[in-house]
């Protein structure tokens, strides 16, 4: 298996617990991402979270969408490096205070989405200030040209997966994908209960 889903960040969240110590102090320690990776493999739901100079704050969020059959996970045969991809990001992104407030704006409008289309609709705005920020083509562009739904970067960008939209039937949507050579596509479901591990320890 080529992908691990937040192995190091849930490494060091358990090595912290059996240290008996704050998590996001070790990650803080030892890397310069966010932390939300950390926080994440320390809660049952998922969360909002807020990284300012001199504070985190998180929040867990119950999410009940009702279209999560129509969302797949696809793995892009490649191992991406997170810290490679924040010091991109840091060294890059143009406006960074205005975009993290815009793409917050985003994720209060997901969190409370009702229909596929809606919920397109934002993941392809949040994909295009990105992509506008850091002066890099949207990875549906790039690869995805004549998918009919919405392509979403996941982690750093370009990083090991993509989330995907399908309003088409799961069979089609998951052979557009092996057609192109990405075998690995998991629908929510299937993520979900792969991963369905006690995270607090």
């Amino acid at each position: 298996m080529t992908w691990g889903l937040g192995s190091s960040s849930t490494l060091t969240h358990l090595i912290a617990k059996w240290a008996d110590i704050n998590p996001l102090l070790l990650h803080f320690k030892v890397s310069n991402g966010s932390g939300y990776d950390v926080a994440a493999a320390g809660v049952d739901l998922p969360l909002v979270y807020e990284l300012n100079e001199d504070s985190v704050n998180f929040t867990e969020v119950d999410i009940e969408w009702p279209f999560v059959d129509q969302l797949y996970f696809v793995h892009l045969n490649r191992k991406q490096s997170s810290e490679a991809g924040l010091k991109y990001y840091l060294k890059n992104a143009k406006g960074r205070k205005q975009l993290a407030k815009d793409l917050s704006s985003i994720t209060n409008e997901v969190i409370d989405c009702t229909t596929l289309g809606s919920f397109e609709k934002l993941l392809k705005a949040h994909e295009e200030m990105v992509s506008k920020s850091l002066m890099l083509s949207p990875m549906g562009k790039e690869f995805f040209s004549d998918y009919w739904g919405a392509i979403k970067s996941l982690g750093a960008w370009g990083g090991d997966f993509v989330l995907a939209t399908s309003n088409r039937p799961e069979a089609e949507t998951k052979e557009y994908f092996r057609m192109k050579g990405y075998k690995t596509v998991l629908n929510f479901n299937q993520l979900f209960e792969f991963h369905a591990i006690p995270s607090k320890v």
